[in-house]
């Protein structure tokens, strides 16, 4: 099992690791001195590697599927118990009592209320001796027009489905696990690449506080969490109508800030830490467009209007 190194939030760690490597690429000649490795590339390619790390499924997506897929076999065990039910019934009238007990217990009964717990290995178990029992004593299920002939194939449909689901189950778990492991293993690179750059900026600029307080983590977190009261208004519009846009999605990026327009393409977002941020605005049927390093002033709400051009025809 990999262990997180950070001890904070995936997106304050992304807010975190952005802006201080953006403020690292304003100071890359000071850095470069100290070591040759700090280069504008090395700034592009870790934004990019924590854009990487953040477009990775999270926890929720991938328990989705998990989720969807137990709601699914909840509904075919009442199935599978259901169908073996109707399989007990043709044994009872199949037999004497006195054969009963050993024919019921040939066909699975032991797996019966395990499986009526939702232990769905016993629902398997209790599937494959019920169709077992079927093929090795069709004759005596079906002698007097007892069990129809027809119910070999429904009973079989059932506990094929039943064992496919329950395999696409066990193989999303797996997935899910593999999944949440490979996230956490990129978390871990962008904060240990992230702390090693962050100590060398405190070392680089120890006699300028203000410029130190730009690589000190604690600081990073405090304004990456929205402290403060700044803030971002504006307007879309069409850039060849110049009419307003209602619905455009407006996302402040390597946050969780987002806000919809209304219907006169107005938008506000609030509770905004102050500093220089990528605003992106996207809606279907316009170019999505990126407004970059726009600077989002403390103790204000910002006005930025955004124009989109619609996609071509």
């Amino acid at each position: 099992m990999v262990i997180a190194a950070y001890n904070c939030t995936q997106l304050e760690l992304y807010s975190v690791a952005r802006l201080a490597w953006l403020s690292c690429g304003q100071h890359i000649v000071v850095f470069g001195n100290l070591k040759a490795k700090y280069t504008p590339a090395l700034v592009t390619a870790e934004i990019a590697q924590i854009a990487a790390a953040k477009a990775m499924p999270d926890d929720q997506a991938r328990n989705e599927v998990s989720e969807t897929l137990r709601d699914k076999l909840l509904q075919k065990n009442k199935e599978a118990l259901d169908v073996w039910q109707r399989l007990k019934r043709y044994i009872d009238d199949a037999y004497p009592e006195s054969l009963q007990k050993s024919k019921l217990e040939g066909a699975g009964s032991k797996k019966y209320d395990a499986a009526s717990d939702n232990d769905w290995e016993s629902t398997e178990g209790l599937l494959e001796s019920g169709s077992n029992f079927i093929a090795n004593y069709s004759a005596d299920l079906e002698a007097d027009d007892n069990m129809p002939v027809t119910f070999a194939a429904v009973f079989n449909t059932i506990k094929d489905d039943f064992l496919t689901l329950h395999l696409k189950f066990l193989d999303s778990r797996e997935t899910s696990e593999m999944g949440t492991e490979a996230k956490v293993k990129a978390n871990n690179i962008i904060y240990k690449n992230l702390m090693t750059m962050l100590l060398d900026g405190q070392y680089l600029f120890s006699g300028s506080p203000a410029t130190k307080k730009q690589f000190v983590f604690s600081d990073l977190i405090f304004k990456a969490a929205g402290a403060g009261t700044a803030g971002i208004k504006g307007t879309v519009t069409d850039a060849l109508t110049l009419l307003p846009i209602k619905d455009v999605n407006i996302n402040i990026l390597l946050t969780v800030k987002i806000a919809k327009t209304d219907v006169d393409g107005k938008y506000e977002i609030n509770q905004v830490a102050h500093g220089k941020y990528d605003i992106e605005a996207s809606k279907a049927g316009y170019q999505t467009r990126v407004i970059s390093q726009f600077d989002i002033l403390v103790g204000t709400v910002s006005t930025l209007n955004i124009e989109l051009t619609p996609d071509a025809p």
